[in-house]
């Protein structure tokens, strides 16, 4: 196994979730250093099985594909984005504020959006939409990594059972109060 198979997922190209932690921490570590805050993003396709059901498998991966690689084109510098697994991706933003945060969600989830638009001839079926659950939060405050994407993973369960899907919640938490049962404040 080559050191890229074992960093990166096989079908998108994209870092896997073991670099995505690896990542994580080195972003933990910098922002302890300079104090500023950090985000998570957690960033899932809206009825991504009804997508495989009604178009198969193949266009479910084409897909995936597609996110992956506009993600990796719209990527800013200072962010990073990785296949977390199925249809939820991560992204990462050093030294940035919940306001920056959430506006740099918000143009990513319209831009996905507009990636099969309505006036072309795709299929309705592959017009999906994602929702992103944002957790920023200070370093000096974080006791773990998986704090943080558990964080993220809360809201983008709450935005999804808020709205239905294709929306942004963006939080401060305080990652040590997701180890004790609090995912965010």
């Amino acid at each position: 196994m080559s050191s890229a198979d074992a960093t990166h997922d096989a079908l998108t190209g994209l870092p896997n979730r073991r670099e995505l932690y690896r990542v994580l921490k080195e972003f933990l570590q910098s922002s302890r250093q300079t104090g500023a805050s950090l985000a998570a993003l957690v960033i899932d396709i809206d009825a991504f099985g009804h997508l495989n059901r009604s178009c198969g498998l193949q266009a479910g991966d084409q897909y995936l594909c597609d996110l992956a690689n506009h993600l990796s084109r719209d990527m800013q510098p200072g962010e990073f984005a990785a296949r977390y697994g199925g249809e939820i991706f991560c992204m990462l933003m050093g030294d940035v504020t919940l306001e920056c945060a959430t506006e740099r969600a918000e143009l990513l989830r319209k831009s996905v959006q507009a990636m099969y638009p309505p006036t072309t001839d795709i299929p309705p079926e592959m017009r999906r939409t994602i929702s992103i659950g944002a957790a920023v939060c200070n370093a000096q405050e974080a006791t773990s990594p998986e704090s943080i994407i558990s964080a993220a993973f809360d809201l983008v369960c709450k935005a999804k059972r808020e709205s239905g899907g294709n929306t942004v919640i963006a939080e401060q938490i305080f990652a040590r109060d997701t180890d004790a049962g609090e995912s965010h404040i």
